[in-house]
């Protein structure tokens, strides 16, 4: 269950990421890190998602295209063990840019995930994975464990990248 605190504050946890409450009805989670490759190479890794079991740790299996309008079957498994399966439809894809996915019903419980990129380089890329959820159901439901597994993809796909790339940022 959401703690109080995360309702009321800003909680800033590990390098790069950040949970914040903007009012009883909302939470933000917003994690970055910096990979040492070109935003041409992630961008097709995030958007090959068949392959997501082969390296992410959090989104197991995620079925369908990155397309917008398209759904998906997301396959979660949460560092603290939890395990669920999510239907989002694909809201937005700019190639190289962000690609978002989401769903809920607004002013219930209402989730959008976004994976945006920024070149930072030639050879090293920005990536900001982040989520706003809100509505009045996100009082109750689980949500601790979110950042950490968005933590976890971002290290991965760091990893995966870099561990056929011999650039530095």
């Amino acid at each position: 269950m959401l703690k109080p605190l995360m309702l009321t504050t800003a909680i800033l946890i590990g390098a790069g990421s950040t949970v914040a409450a903007t009012g009883p009805n909302r939470i933000d989670i917003d994690t970055e890190i910096t990979i040492a490759a070109p935003v041409a190479e992630v961008w097709a890794a995030l958007t090959d998602l068949a392959k997501y079991p082969e390296w992410n740790p959090y989104h197991v299996r995620v079925e369908g295209s990155a397309a917008p309008g398209a759904r998906l079957r997301v396959e979660i498994h949460k560092p603290n063990g939890n395990r669920l399966t999510i239907r989002p439809y694909v809201k937005e894809v700019m190639p190289e840019r962000s690609l978002v996915w989401g769903g809920g019903v607004a002013g219930i419980f209402k989730g959008t995930h976004r994976f945006d990129l920024e070149p930072l380089g030639p050879g090293c890329t920005r990536l900001r994975q982040s989520e706003v959820f809100s509505g009045i159901a996100i009082r109750w439901a689980e949500l601790s464990a979110i950042e950490p597994g968005y933590r976890q993809v971002n290290a991965a796909l760091k990893r995966r990248l870099e561990a056929t790339n011999a650039q530095t940022c």
